[in-house]
Order: structure tokens, then C-alpha cells, then sequence
């Protein structure tokens, strides 16, 4: 089973065991578990035939070398389809359960109800053998952990579909006229057919021992072998030798991780088999809850672990199976908390809620806890062991299961035969439970992570809506198969900005489709911070991205202030893209470059395009530089500026001057607005006068007339003048500077901004210190 599938083949036999896992799961949900609980329980049974009839479910796992001599003559493929035929077929001495039911002989109506179970559960075992060996031939990369997880969400959605058909059916047998224990031998025999139908499926799984054992055949044949030499080519699998099971277990056993997984999942599933088989008994015993309405809480379970399923199915990959696996056994034993202080007994309505919720709970992290403590056994165990150490581990889960279901049985029986009402004695029943599994649970936390996340933080991911949200959409993405679904979820992740779709947008970022890649790129910009491989994927797009990507690498880099970029930032601003040089000048600002600050001055001094004019001007703006000002102002005189460029210099000038709120409405009703420039002063002057309770008119008639006309100018210098006799800031001073230039002052546009940071230290003269 070590050959690897093509893709194709992995996904058609993917499609083939998602069909057998459903029809099997509606048929095993059927003909076991909480179902035949209820066949016992309508016979009379005790709870001491119940807890074995759930012990012979583990107790399968002891038939598993059986399995592994048959994968000897067969295939591990053949064999999980043979066995698996063969256990259904020993589910028929059930359908003679009635005849001694009705004839009075109720003791062998329970012995064939045994005997069926005893059987289907030894053939059951000795086909499991082949359980993780096929998810490990369907499953060989990264994606095998979800893939476990969604085998179990397709096996939870069938059973939930089982339950609901006999919710229903044994709600109108009654009214049909079918007594109960008549319903649950049709439903078993509904469950034998369905199972027939699922073993069916398993012979078209890819098989690639029989594929290649044919292929050496016909080539034996073709060499002109004896025939003895041919038939032990289609029997001889050298890959299962005989002491390789004890080698196996040995070699693992000397490792100290694995030992701790043996060790605390031994007790962990010994704790969760106690109770596992009585949560269905719990509601019926203790609050008198009729059949028609026992199986509704099978019906809660299984849509708890179809819920968790959900839930894990987005979080086992990335956040590791460990730390999935302290999170749900910790989930276990906080839901069986609320058995220990049931509600009262009278209380119908609200305890037939609590043993809703207390089914599904549970099951949720019976389930979950499970489905995680399988992803890691699949991480610690090489795959030339996988079968033998699989064998282990059955026997680990056939011990705890037996041993917890019939113990757990015992126990119950005995408290009732002490006094102890039905109440009391599962609280005390539960409480050990407890107990038990905390104890497991000591050693479980001493597990390795391998690598995967602390537990503090995958609980941190679990409560936060954003990071789920988001890991629900980098799950949409792994299961996208056109480019407008991918784009448009890289859109969507944009919006979350959850840290946790950094890796998954690396990926993206090496993609072949430049709408992929620039998709991606946009989408780190919402991150709290990049990562390590981020970092390196944003250089390298800098690097070799001109004209396609490296501009909005540079933005990137710069937002999350990756200073290792500044050197190629340096060589980007003299680069032919115009889109990435203007970037790099934002980009080297935002970095605090100030040594390419003249550079880019240099750059705006020889350029007529505006785009590169707008990012130079951006990039002065962010400097906010002693020589910011001076620049912008020799960009300004030049003849033939593009509107829009000396609209941007004037509102970086009113950045730069900390007045850039008011400047700018004021400045774009100057420009677009179709009325006299000095109605705007006016206004700001009238309110300025209000605040202060105090009217300048002298300062009015100096600020309209300089900027009705440019040779009133006198007066408006003189005042500044005075102004400069105070203290002045650096900026302030510059500015100073220029008043006097009677090019510049004859620019209407320069007037009105003079005019508006000349009003704006009237109303607050502590600007005039900038």
C-alpha cells in the first residue's frame, strides 16, 4: 500500500469511498451503537447486557491479526471488502429476535441480539485492518488530517440521516401497529441491505497490491513459470511479514512520545468508553424518557459530532492535531460537569432540553477528541509501520472500550443494588468518569506539538469571528476549482484580515495567474503583520516584478515597515515602471530613508510625468523634512505644472502645516466652486470673529484684498513681517520666505493657500510655531 496514486485515481477513489463511507455509516447507525441499546432495552435487557453489547464493538479490535493474515492471501483492499461482506451477512440471526420475542422465550431473543453483535463486530474487526492503511493510499499529502475529519463529517451526516428515518419510524410505527420491538428488527434489516450495498462499493477502490501482483503474474506467465510459482505471486504480500507487529511495537514503544500517546489515550478512552454507552441509559432511567423520545437524543449526539466535524474540518490543518486534541478532551469532561448537578426531576420540559444538550455536547467532544487523536498517531508513526502500529492502537481502543463498557455497566448495577436512587448514582458514575479523564488528560499535555499551535492560542482562534471566518474562507479556497471563485474569496479574506490566511496567501502569491498573485498581494496588506515567508515573497516580487507586481510589493513592504527592502527600494526609483518608482519614493519616506530624499528630488526636478510628480510629492509630504517644503515650492514654480500635481503640492504644503482638514474643503470649494474667492474668507473670517468674540476688521480687509489681486500685497507682507518679530517654526519660516516672491504671490492658487494658513494663525497662533 506504500505505491502512490495519481491525482486522478486519488480523487476517483475518493469519490468512491465518500459513497461507501455514507451508505456504510446509514447502515452501521442502524444495525449498532445507541440503535441496538434501544432493540436491548425494549427486550428487557439490564444494564450489564448493554455494556456488553457495546463492549463487543471494542472488543473487535482484537480480531485484527485475523485481518492481517487474510492481507496476506488478499489484498488489504479485498480484504476490507470480503470481511466487510461477511459481517453483514452475520447481522441475519437478528431477524429471529421476534419469533422467540413473541413466543416468550426473551432470554434467547437477547442471546441471538448477542450473538449477532458478537459477530458482526469480529468480522468488523478483522476488516478495520484495512481502515487506515486506505485513507493513508487516498490520503498522502498535507491534506490527510482534513481528510480524516471529512470521512467523519460524511460519516456523522449519514448516521444523522439514520437517526432521523427511525426518529420518524417510531413515531408512526405506534400508529401504524407495529409494536417496538417489530420496528427495530425492520430497521436492522433495512441496515443489513444498506451494509450489503456499502461492501460492494469497497471492491472498487484502487487497489494497487492486486494491480501490481497481476502484473508480475502475467509476467510469470509470459517467462513460462510453473504454475505453483504464479500462484504464490497472487497470494505472497512480502510487505506484511510476520513478526513485523511485535518489531513494530517494540521500536515505537522505545520512542517517549509515542509511549506518552499510548499511554495517555489508554486512559482517556478508557474514561470516555465509562460513559459513552449510558448517555442514551441516562435519560431514560433518570427522568423516564419514553423510547419514541430516547432516540431523539441519539439524534442531538450525532448532530454534535456532524457540528464539531464542521468545526474541525477548518481547524485540524492549520492549527495541528495536538492541541485539537487537549481542546475536545477538555470539551469531554466540561459537558459531563451539568450530569453531576442534574436539574430536578419534576422539571420535564427543562430536563428533556438539558439531556438534548447534554447528548450533544458530549458526543462533541467524544467525537472531536477522537477524530484529533487519530491525526496525531498519523503524525508520529512512519508510514512503513502504519498497519502494524494501526493494529496497536485498535487493540489500545478494543482494551479501553471493553473493559470501560462493561466496567462501567458493573458499576451501575452494583450502585442500584446499594440503595443508590437512579440520580445518585450517576452523579457518582459521572464524577469518576471525570476524574479519569483529567487524570489522562495530566499526561496528554506532555504530548510533542508537532508543530502545531499552543493550545492558548488555538482557543484564541477558535473565539475570535474573524480568524473562524476567515479560516472558513481559506477552506472554500483549497476546495476552489475556477479562477473568479478564487479571486473573489481572496477578496472576501481581504475584508477579515485575519493573520491566519498569511501562509495560505504566500501560497498564492507563486501562483501562474497574475490576477491570482495580485489578489494575494492586495490581501496581506489587511494583516496585523507578515510573516517570515511573506517577507521573502514581497522582496522577491520587488525584485522581478517590474511593470507587474513590484509596485504593490514596495506599497506592502512599507506598510509593515520591512526595512530589508530599503536597498532595492533605492534602485526601484529609477526604474523605467513609473507605477513601482513612484511607489518606491512613498515607500522609502514611509521607511524614514532620508538619504534618498534628494535623490527623489532629483528625479522630480527631471520629470514631466505626473504620476511619478504626485509620488514624489506624496513621499515629501511623508518625509516631513526640513527640506520637504523647499522642494515642494521649487516644484511649484515650475511653468506648465499639471493642475492636478500643483493641487497635490498645495494640500501636502497644508499637511506639512497641520492645517490640512479645513484647507482642504475650503481649497476644493476655491477650485470647483462657481463664486467669489473672498465669500470663502469671509465666511471663516465671521466664524473665526464669533469665537473669539472679538472682530479684526483691519486683518479682514488685509486677507480679501491681498486675494482679490496680487499687487495688494503690501499689507499682507507687513503683517507677516510683524508676525516674524515672535517666535517662528522651521516651516513657518520657509514659508516666510517665499511671500516675496512675486511669481509666486501672482499664482492665484498660492494666494488663496497664503491666505488660508495666514487666517488659520489668526484663529490658532500656536501653528505659527511649525
Amino acid at each position: 500500500m506504500e505505491e502512490q496514486l495519481s491525482n486522478f485515481r486519488i480523487k476517483q477513489g475518493r469519490s468512491v469511498f465518500s459513497a461507501y463511507n455514507g451508505i456504510n455509516s446509514f447502515s452501521f447507525a442502524l444495525v449498532t451503537g445507541n440503535t441496538i441499546t434501544l432493540y436491548a432495552l425494549a427486550l428487557k435487557a439490564n444494564s450489564t447486557v448493554i455494556g456488553l453489547l457495546t463492549a463487543f464493538m471494542y472488543m473487535c479490535y482484537f480480531t485484527i491479526p485475523l485481518g492481517k493474515l487474510m492481507a496476506r492471501r488478499f489484498t488489504i483492499v479485498k480484504t476490507f471488502a470480503y470481511t466487510w461482506f461477511l459481517r453483514n451477512a452475520s447481522l441475519l440471526p437478528i431477524l429471529f429476535i421476534p419469533f422467540f420475542y413473541f413466543s416468550g422465550e426473551n432470554e434467547a431473543a437477547i442471546f441471538m441480539l448477542l450473538l449477532a453483535v458478537a459477530l458482526f463486530n469480529f468480522f468488523r474487526g478483522a476488516g478495520i485492518v484495512a481502515n487506515n492503511p486506505v485513507i493513508s493510499l487516498l490520503a498522502p499529502g498535507k491534506d490527510r488530517n482534513s481528510y480524516i475529519v471529512k470521512i467523519s463529517l460524511t460519516n456523522n451526516s449519514a448516521a444523522l440521516t439514520a437517526i432521523i428515518f427511525l426518529t420518524v419510524f417510531l413515531w408512526f410505527s405506534p400508529r401504524l401497529g407495529i409494536d417496538i420491538v417489530s420496528t427495530y428488527n425492520i430497521t436492522a434489516i433495512i441496515g443489513i441491505i444498506t451494509g450489503f450495498a456499502a461492501s460492494a462499493l469497497l471492491l472498487k477502490l484502487p487497489d494497487p497490491d492486486f494491480e501490481r501482483r497481476m502484473e508480475a503474474v502475467k509476467q510469470a506467465r509470459a517467462e513460462g513459470k510453473s504454475r505453483k510459482e504464479i500462484r504464490k505471486l497472487k497470494r505472497g504480500n512480502q510487505n506484511l511479514q510476520k513478526g513485523s507487529f511485535f518489531a513494530a511495537a517494540k521500536e515505537a514503544l522505545a520512542d517517549k512520545n509515542f509511549k506518552l500517546y499510548i499511554f495517555s489515550f489508554f486512559i482517556i478512552q478508557f474514561g470516555i468508553s465509562l460513559a459513552r454507552p449510558f448517555i442514551i441509559v441516562y435519560g431514560r432511567s433518570v427522568y423516564g424518557i419514553p423510547d419514541n423520545l430516547v432516540i431523539i437524543f441519539s439524534l442531538a449526539s450525532t448532530m454534535g459530532s456532524l457540528l464539531v466535524g464542521l468545526l474541525m474540518r477548518l481547524l485540524i490543518d492549520r492549527m495541528g492535531a495536538k492541541p485539537m486534541y487537549v481542546i475536545f478532551t477538555a470539551l469531554s469532561v466540561t459537558a459531563l460537569i451539568p450530569a453531576i448537578i442534574a436539574p430536578a426531576r419534576d422539571m420535564h420540559l427543562i430536563a428533556f432540553i438539558f439531556l438534548i444538550l447534554f447528548s450533544m455536547i458530549t458526543n462533541m467532544g467524544f467525537s472531536a477528541q477522537m477524530d484529533a487523536s487519530q491525526a496525531y498517531f498519523f503524525g508520529i508513526v512512519p508510514s512503513k509501520s502504519l498497519m502494524d502500529l494501526s493494529m496497536l492502537n485498535f487493540f489500545v481502543m478494543g482494551i479501553t472500550g471493553a473493559l470501560g463498557s462493561i466496567l462501567g455497566g458493573r458499576i451501575l448495577d452494583m450502585l442500584q443494588t446499594s440503595g443508590f436512587s437512579n440520580l445518585s448514582m450517576y452523579r457518582l458514575f459521572f464524577s469518576g468518569v471525570i476524574i479519569c479523564i483529567l487524570f489522562g488528560m495530566f499526561f496528554q499535555i506532555k504530548l510533542l506539538n508537532l508543530g502545531g499551535r499552543l493550545v492558548k492560542d488555538a482557543l484564541a482562534v477558535i473565539f475570535s469571528p474573524r480568524d473562524m471566518k476567515a479560516l472558513n474562507l481559506l477552506y472554500k479556497l483549497d476546495s476552489s476549482e475556477s479562477l473568479q471563485t478564487e479571486e473573489k474569496i481572496l477578496h472576501e479574506l481581504t475584508a477579515t484580515a485575519s493573520q491566519e490566511s498569511a501562509d495560505k496567501l504566500n501560497q498564492y502569491m507563486k501562483s501562474p495567474r497574475f490576477s491570482i498573485r495580485y489578489s494575494a498581494m492586495k490581501s496581506l496588506n489587511s494583516l496585523e503583520k507578515l510573516s517570515a515567508k511573506n517577507r521573502e515573497s514581497l522582496l522577491e516580487e520587488l525584485n522581478k516584478g517590474e511593470f507587474t507586481t513590484a509596485a504593490l510589493a514596495a506599497k506592502t513592504l512599507a506598510h509593515f515597515n520591512v526595512y530589508q527592502a530599503v536597498e532595492p527600494l533605492r534602485k526601484a526609483i529609477e526604474s523605467e515602471d513609473y507605477i513601482l518608482a513612484g511607489e518606491a519614493m512613498i515607500a522609502l519616506a514611509r521607511l524614514k530613508d532620508e538619504a534618498s530624499q534628494f535623490k527623489i528630488y532629483q528625479i522630480l526636478s527631471g520629470t514631466q510625468n505626473p504620476k511619478i510628480l504626485l509620488s514624489g510629492i506624496k513621499a515629501m509630504e511623508t518625509y516631513r523634512s526640513v527640506n520637504s517644503i523647499p522642494f515642494i515650492i521649487d516644484l511649484l514654480r515650475r511653468e506648465g505644472l499639471p493642475s492636478l500635481v500643483e493641487d497635490e503640492a498645495y494640500l501636502s504644503l497644508a499637511s506639512m502645516m497641520n492645517v490640512e482638514g479645513g484647507f482642504y474643503f475650503a481649497y476644493d470649494r476655491f477650485k470647483n466652486e462657481a463664486r467669489d474667492t473672498g465669500a470663502i474668507f469671509t465666511d471663516m473670517l465671521d466664524e473665526a470673529f464669533a469665537k473669539r468674540k472679538n472682530s479684526d476688521l483691519e486683518f479682514k480687509k488685509i486677507i480679501l484684498t491681498f486675494i482679490s489681486e496680487a499687487s495688494n500685497d503690501t499689507e499682507f507682507i507687513k503683517w507677516f513681517l510683524d508676525l516674524a518679530e515672535e517666535f517662528l517654526g522651521m516651516n513657518t519660516a520657509l514659508l516666510l520666505s517665499v511671500i516675496m516672491d512675486v511669481d509666486m504671490v501672482t499664482n492665484k492658487s498660492f494666494r488663496f493657500f497664503l491666505c488660508y494658513w495666514a487666517v488659520s494663525i489668526f484663529k490658532e497662533p500656536k501653528l505659527a510655531a511649525i
